[in-house]
């Protein structure tokens, strides 16, 4: 469900000169919408049509539009009951007569614990609930309550991560988390599983409704936010969080020429053999890329290059993604970070006040550098492949040298 209620976004899907823009934008700012009267009368105009995912409410279903207003008021009595004042009612445009209608509440802060008792704060957990139709007859008494959510406050390493709450389904990694313009107002699925108590008073909501299973389980949300169920198979696990920063595609060649001299280098002055691993195959010597052949080469870096050029060749890869990524002392520091216009621009209205994304450099202060574990780095595989082939190359013109030499010798001799 989209939550983003900036004026232009109503313009953008009800068209410029829609009657009901200024009319539902300014309900939203005054928190009209939590009020039974005036959600009643808005669904029941005649020109309102409600969006529910399988289903859409129109003038030609009124005596489903009526069923749908004493829902969504027993789910207005549940939400004071549970909430008091903390929640509110968004109302998301699909086209020029359709909406959604969504039930909100922001958990500030929660800290989720798993049972291996790891733990990680979040900030500004946005949870949305609404009634949506799973069949095409928009049977009322058969609704599905559906629950999705997004973070309005997240740090360099949820980004870079694509960490929301790990069992909210992720948007996908951007290429480069210094400049942030995925759309976070754009609520995801929380993955609720089967054989949870939260799944199924869910179920028992969908097949036997009765207004008291809401508030129970607005209770059980509280829990549930707060839980990592590491059976349950979290999108991104907690464990998992990395810093990371631009997605590395590919490394020149002139770095990898450069590269390939440091290692030579390396082995010359430091009187290092080349400490790979070597296998024969078709009358040539090659070397395998394993573990021990990438720590030679990190370890030929880190001797001879320049710290800062070390750190630019090192990757990690994405757990999830599989993309590589940079290692990046700014997401240490604090570094310098934009939100893109477009995501700057957005809000939606919560209990009249607008809510905007926001970036937390609380565990990223400029007097705090952390160390860089060159263990959990790599080198990028395009760059092993440059320096390996290369590798293989001079070792074979070097054996034939040798062969040419030993053979002249033996001539000699005769």
């Amino acid at each position: 469900m989209y939550i983003d209620t900036e004026i232009n976004h109503f313009r953008r899907h009800t068209g410029y000169h829609n009657p009901f823009i200024n009319y539902v934008h300014k309900a939203l700012q005054q928190t009209k919408p939590k009020n039974k009267k005036w959600i009643s009368k808005f669904i029941l105009m005649k020109d309102v049509e409600i969006y529910l995912d399988n289903y859409t409410l129109t003038s030609r279903t009124p005596v489903k539009k009526r069923k749908y207003v004493e829902r969504i008021c027993e789910t207005i009595d549940a939400f004071n009951a549970k909430y008091g004042e903390d929640w509110d009612i968004i109302i998301s445009p699909v086209n020029d007569r359709a909406y959604q209608i969504g039930f909100i509440h922001i958990f500030k802060e929660v800290t989720v614990i798993n049972s291996q008792h790891l733990t990680h704060k979040i900030e500004d957990l946005v949870v949305v609930m609404e009634w949506r139709c799973i069949n095409s007859e928009g049977l009322i008494k058969s609704m599905q309550f559906k629950m999705t959510g997004s973070r309005m406050c997240l740090s360099p390493k949820e980004i870079s991560s694509a960490y929301q709450h790990s069992h909210l389904s992720r948007w996908g990694v951007p290429d480069d988390v210094s400049n942030l313009s995925f759309n976070l107002f754009e609520t995801h699925n929380f993955c609720i599983g089967g054989e949870s108590e939260t799944a199924n008073v869910l179920d028992d909501l969908m097949v036997d409704y009765h207004p008291e299973k809401i508030q129970l389980f607005l209770y059980l949300v509280d829990s549930y936010v707060a839980w990592e169920s590491l059976e349950g198979g979290p999108y991104v696990k907690m464990q998992d969080l990395t810093n990371l920063k631009k997605k590395v595609y590919s490394v020149t060649g002139n770095i990898n020429a450069k590269t390939l001299r440091y290692i030579l280098e390396y082995a010359q002055d430091y009187g290092r053999p080349l400490d790979l691993d070597y296998y024969i195959k078709d009358g040539r010597f090659k070397i395998n890329c394993t573990h021990k052949t990438i720590e030679f080469l990190k370890e030929a870096l880190k001797m001879l290059a320049t710290d800062t050029f070390y750190k630019t060749q090192l990757v990690k890869q994405h757990l999830i993604t599989r993309d590589y990524y940079s290692y990046s002392e700014e997401l240490y520091t604090g570094g310098v970070y934009q939100i893109h216009p477009d995501l700057a621009s957005k809000y939606f209205y919560y209990n009249g006040t607008p809510v905007k994304f926001r970036l937390d450099f609380s565990e990223y202060r400029t007097d705090r550098t952390e160390p860089l574990n060159p263990l959990e780095y790599t080198l990028h595989p395009n760059l092993l492949q440059y320096v390996i082939t290369e590798l293989e190359q001079r070792l074979y013109k070097r054996a034939i040298k040798i062969s040419r030499i030993a053979k002249q010798n033996l001539l000699s001799t005769t």
